[in-house]
């Protein structure tokens, strides 16, 4: 039987997101950059795998421990509030770092990049590489090089959509783990500074 402790109240959820949020846009910034580098470091590739396979399991603690906070007595659309609202604000930061990187330290990064996957395409010497070297050189003289704007624009939607599906399935795994008393019992148990459920 545990005691319950008297705590302090458990935050509302906008400011636990904007707190994890912050994080979490740390750990999208941490992406991209990485992302970028891969292309000249086989280390940062691994690194860009390894971070994106964790992520969903980061968005999980990051959520149970608010779930704890306030007694385990979130419902799934609170939890999924809190990963969405969470998820909104890193890629709002991410958007920021990235325009920055493409904009002023390097400008240069899309256009090279296009050039690599043409380049790439080409040497394959199939019809299928021929066909998309071609596709990708038509759209680079009929659209240009796409913009530092254009490339934000699409990883913040691209966040968003996949952070409100990961952040549906973490809130419904977790809303059912922790539904047990035994279950809440246990992390209290691991995790003495928790609130106790009431």
């Amino acid at each position: 039987m545990i005691t319950p402790q008297h705590n302090k109240p458990a935050r509302a959820i906008v400011n636990v997101a904007a707190e994890n949020g912050a994080v979490l846009g740390l750990y999208l910034i941490l992406l991209a950059v990485f992302t970028g580098l891969s292309s000249s470091f086989g280390l940062a590739s691994l690194l860009v795998w390894a971070g994106s396979i964790y992520l969903p399991f980061y968005l999980y603690r990051q959520m149970r421990a608010h779930h704890a906070e306030s007694g385990f007595s979130l419902s799934l659309a609170e939890l999924w509030a809190q990963a969405l609202m969470s998820f909104l604000l890193a890629a709002l930061l991410q958007a920021v770092a990235v325009y920055v990187l493409l904009k002023f330290v390097a400008p240069d990064f899309v256009a090279s990049q296009m050039q690599l996957a043409i380049d790439t395409f080409a040497a394959t010497g199939t019809p299928e590489g021929d066909i998309w070297a071609k596709t990708l050189t038509d759209l680079r003289k009929a659209n240009g090089v796409p913009s530092a704007a254009d490339v934000v624009s699409n990883l913040i939607v691209f966040n968003i959509l996949c952070g409100a599906f990961m952040g549906f399935c973490d809130a419904l795994i977790l809303h059912a783990r922790y539904r047990s008393t035994k279950r809440r019992q246990q992390y209290m148990q691991s995790h003495p500074g928790s609130q106790t459920p009431q």
